[in-house]
């Protein structure tokens, strides 16, 4: 066995949220099975907004528990941002409870910043088919969708095959991805603990920075 599933036993799997399934392997506890159950944290920049508040109601009609993380006027909003309300509500369980959906004009702003997020693995899969092999392949759990090249219809598409299709449902088969899940994971840790800051010394999200950006909008020094 890989060295880094020495510590795998099978009878380590428990029941999570709504049936969902966990594995302790290492001291990590991973998320698998389907995001059946779980909360579905959504987030939008203004590019995104329509798409995101589409898509929130027709989760809610089929049962998904949606959690709207804003905006809830279609304002203009940072990606980054909008990116951070959502996945640090995946992050705070690694996926366990919850996971994300992130809506901007391409997708990718939304998937870079949800990646800066410990605990967060985002994907922005194009199609059904990628949708299903980013969560069978790389268990993740925070999606990043296109509003500006993705159809209504087409994105719904993507996002319940997303939610349905299980991680590490075949151990015996699956015990690659479970490793290279786990690698990946293992890179939160080289990051560290510390938070970025800025020139003037606070904190990427807090009081003094917002309060210097909005400032920095009245006088015409961003846009």
């Amino acid at each position: 066995m890989e060295p880094l599933l020495r510590a795998y036993n099978v009878r380590t799997m428990k029941k999570g949220v709504a049936g969902a399934q966990t594995v302790r392997v290492g001291g990590i506890q991973v998320a698998t099975g389907s995001h059946a159950g779980k909360t579905i944290y959504i987030s939008s920049d203004h590019r995104g907004f329509l798409l995101k508040r589409r898509l929130s109601a027709a989760l809610r009609r089929r049962g998904w528990k949606v959690a709207d993380r804003g905006p809830h006027r279609q304002v203009s909003t940072d990606y980054p941002l909008a990116a951070v309300r959502a996945a640090r509500a995946v992050g705070r369980s690694g996926g366990r409870r919850g996971v994300g959906i992130g809506i901007c004009g391409s997708s990718i702003g939304m998937m870079i910043a949800a990646a800066k997020i410990s605990g967060v693995h985002p994907a922005n899969p194009p199609n059904v088919a990628g949708a299903r092999t980013t969560r069978r392949h790389n268990n993740s759990n925070f999606l990043a969708l296109a509003a500006e090249r993705t159809p209504f219809k087409r994105a719904l598409a993507i996002v319940l095959a997303w939610l349905a299709e299980p991680f590490y449902s075949n151990p015996a088969a699956d015990r690659r991805y479970l490793r290279r899940y786990l690698e990946t994971a293992g890179l939160d840790r080289q990051r560290g603990a510390r938070k970025p800051r800025f020139r003037d010394g606070s904190r990427f999200g807090s009081r003094a920075r917002k309060r210097s950006f909005r400032n920095a909008v009245r006088l015409g020094q961003h846009r």
